[in-house]
């Protein structure tokens, strides 16, 4: 039962850090807005916002290659990976092992599919045709970056026993990818449309689901740690740039369905 505590511990305490930035930024938010109050312009535009989320987006991709690199040369890290597994292997057992592989069927490619395309259409049949949209660059974005990454990697899956199936290379983990870009993008959406007052719990729910399906991939032995880093850490930027571009983050619009943050 050890893997399984871990995997959410490690769910609960990424998303309550999520919970806890949510908070700040929207406090910021407020203040800025209450300067702002006083003066005849906007001090924020939506392009500077995008701005600052594509060079989040840049610098997810250098923190992603130095992890590459680090892979590439043995480093500590490695031997760190190496650590990981070995414990996940020792501490398996069938109850744990069971509700591992039913959390990581929530990173499924089906799963993600299955999920974009209902939550599209959804969105269409709500005439919100933003939301769909982004919904739609998300899914497809993430698994487009996640297939690059992992074929220009090239790295081996664990040679431990694994306790999952799996396919293709092992950097960055797709799954993790996935569920983090994925679920904080339905917290986002749903939060937009019906749920602002409940925004922070949503985020920090949907960061939450993608930290548990990445921890559950290491613990059943078929990713590295340092591949779930990479994933989770590919997929919040990732949607995150998308809903700047989008127009879900850092707006000062007074309808209620077009901005994210601001109260």
């Amino acid at each position: 039962m050890i893997p399984l505590f871990v995997a959410l511990l490690t769910a609960a305490l990424i998303g309550s850090l999520a919970y806890a930035l949510t908070g700040l930024a929207r406090h910021e938010a407020d203040a800025d807005l209450s300067v702002a109050d006083s003066r005849p312009t906007q001090p924020v535009t939506r392009g500077s916002v995008v701005a600052v989320a594509l060079a989040g987006f840049v610098v997810a991709g250098v923190v992603l290659g130095l992890l590459a690199r680090e892979i590439e040369r043995q480093s500590p890290l490695v031997r760190w990976d190496d650590t990981v597994e070995g414990w996940a292997s020792a501490e398996a057992g069938p109850v744990s092992t069971d509700a591992l592989r039913l959390i990581t069927h929530l990173g499924d490619t089906v799963t993600i599919v299955v999920i974009g395309s209902v939550g599209c259409a959804w969105l269409l049949w709500k005439r919100q045709r933003r939301l769909a949209l982004f919904l739609v660059s998300v899914v497809v974005g993430q698994w487009l970056l996640s297939n690059l990454i992992k074929g220009l990697v090239a790295r081996d899956r664990p040679a431990l026993d694994p306790l999952a199936p799996f396919s293709g290379f092992s950097f960055p983990s797709g799954h993790s990818t996935a569920a983090a870009a994925t679920y904080l993008a339905l917290a986002l959406i749903v939060g937009t449309l019906h749920a602002r007052r409940h925004q922070r719990w949503l985020i920090a729910l949907g960061v939450g689901i993608g930290a548990a399906v990445g921890a559950s991939r290491m613990l059943l032995g078929v990713h590295w740690f340092s591949d779930v880093v990479g994933g989770l850490l590919l997929g919040w930027t990732w949607c995150l740039t998308c809903a700047a571009v989008f127009g879900l983050i850092g707006q000062r619009h007074t309808s209620p369905r077009s901005a994210i943050l601001d109260r």
